[in-house]
């Protein structure tokens, strides 16, 4: 649950999904709009999975009759892939992932960049189903079609080196992560003017965890900090210089050196707002998040809550239809806004909050909206905890009709949601629907759940 887990930051550390993201036109066509594509777009959009499964299911066979070879097949395999991963259809999602790369072998070219981003793909998913093994094997592959032919700045190489490096550094094969994070660090060193900032400020990090947990945390702290003396404040770097001042932050932290890493993070708020043009709303959300947490645990409580509600309407100003990207997922300052309340014995307080987020959910982004799930089921959570089961119930009936309608009702993501249902109605003394809810638990995680290999 979003309220009870701690902030993990991520560092380039998670896979990294390649997903073909093109406006609504046909690759092969020339002609106007797709109109189907379109509609699953906007299908996807708005989080209706189920929609987006039945049109994206019949486009695909359209083009399969109509254009069986076509770029328009290898998109619509990408965005199945991609949808059957948000529904938790993991070995669908890998067929889906196999059928594009068999297609795009014949279409681009067996050693073309555009395979090598379908293995990466592959190999993602495979974890995700818990063939690791496999997964390994597809990195693998990937990576020797994108040495040779790395693709434009190099980014499929670099998402490659990324992705078989966190899967090394995940089953403890140090050495092997790290010779990976240090190729991927000559390219970046290599290529004029450059790939991406932001994954090269990520390998920039792997390297100094590496070295921090080898026990050297001075020459971790160096590597970073000479990088963020380096970065300009502005230009192509300039989203570089934050991640690195976020990483160095991190590391003042871990060893509580709580006046350093607020230095860090006020400078990177600073570099942010000098380039507010360019920034994502997400991005100054975000780094306000960090800044309360650091304050925070310098005991500055009230000042720490500020900040939180400050980025919390930052990000409900800026959402909008427009841009519906800003309701999906709470800013991060709620979870860290919750917990301050909970450990001041304010828990009531919470309510309002995550109730302020729902609203603003179900306003942008409708209220069928997949993602409105977790919402009502962390505000029934609350309920629960200040024993208001009358109103925590219809709230878990709600966010388990709406996983139900876009997920399938034999789907596993929706096991949590079925065992909260479980428990709360045990305490609420209805025995016989409680028994149904864990039957029905028990009966997925019986035939979905996968076997690790």
């Amino acid at each position: 649950m979003f309220l009870r887990a701690r902030r993990l930051v991520a560092l380039a550390t998670a896979a990294m999904l390649l997903v073909v993201v093109q406006t609504a036109r046909s690759q092969d066509r020339t002609a106007g709009p797709d109109p189907q594509l379109a509609a699953i777009l906007e299908a996807e959009r708005d989080g209706r999975l189920a929609d987006a499964d039945k049109l994206l299911s019949a486009a695909l066979q359209d083009a399969e009759r109509d254009e069986p070879n076509s770029r328009r097949v290898s998109l619509l395999l990408n965005h199945l892939a991609s949808l059957r991963q948000r529904q938790g259809r993991l070995p669908d999602a890998i067929d889906a992932t196999k059928q594009q790369l068999a297609l795009d072998e014949k279409i681009f070219g067996a050693e073309s960049p555009n395979v090598a981003g379908d293995f990466s793909n592959l190999g993602m998913f495979c974890i995700g189903a818990g063939e690791d093994a496999a997964a390994e094997q597809a990195y693998k592959s990937g990576l020797d079609i994108a040495r040779q032919n790395p693709g434009p700045r190099s980014q499929v190489l670099l998402m490659l080196l990324n992705n078989l490096s966190a899967f090394y550094d995940e089953h403890q094969r140090t050495a092997d992560a790290q010779s990976l994070i240090e190729e991927g660090l000559a390219v970046c060193d290599k290529e004029q003017p450059g790939p991406t900032p932001a994954s090269c400020a990520g390998f920039r990090a792997r390297l100094a965890i590496n070295i921090r947990h080898e026990g050297d945390a001075n020459a971790a702290e160096g590597i970073i900090s000479d990088a963020v003396a380096g970065d300009p404040d502005s230009g192509r770097q300039w989203y570089a210089k934050v991640t690195d001042l976020n990483t160095l932050a991190r590391q003042y932290e871990e060893d509580s050196s709580f006046d350093l890493a607020e230095s860090a993070y006020r400078e990177a708020i600073s570099l942010i707002e000098k380039n507010s043009k360019l920034a994502p709303t997400a991005l100054t959300v975000n780094e306000y998040g960090l800044l309360g947490r650091v304050i925070w645990k310098q005991g500055r409580d009230q000042e720490a809550e500020e900040l939180y509600k400050r980025a919390l309407e930052m990000q409900e100003q800026a959402a909008s239809p427009k841009r519906p990207d800003l309701a999906l997922y709470p800013p991060f300052a709620i979870i860290d806004l919750a917990n301050l309340y909970r450990d001041q014995g304010r828990p009531g307080e919470i309510e309002p909050v995550l109730g302020q987020w729902l609203a603003l959910q179900e306003r942008i982004l409708g209220p069928r909206h997949i993602t409105l799930a977790q919402t009502l089921i962390e505000l029934a959570q609350i309920h629960e905890e200040e024993k208001e089961y009358s109103k925590a119930e219809p709230l878990l009936e709600r966010a388990l009709e709406i996983q139900q309608e876009n997920l399938g009702p034999e789907n596993t993501q929706l096991i949590p949601t079925l065992d909260q249902c479980a428990r709360l109605l045990d305490k609420t003394g209805q025995a016989e629907k409680a028994e149904a809810m864990r039957k029905r638990a028990a009966t997925l995680r019986k035939e979905f759940a996968p076997s690790r290999k």
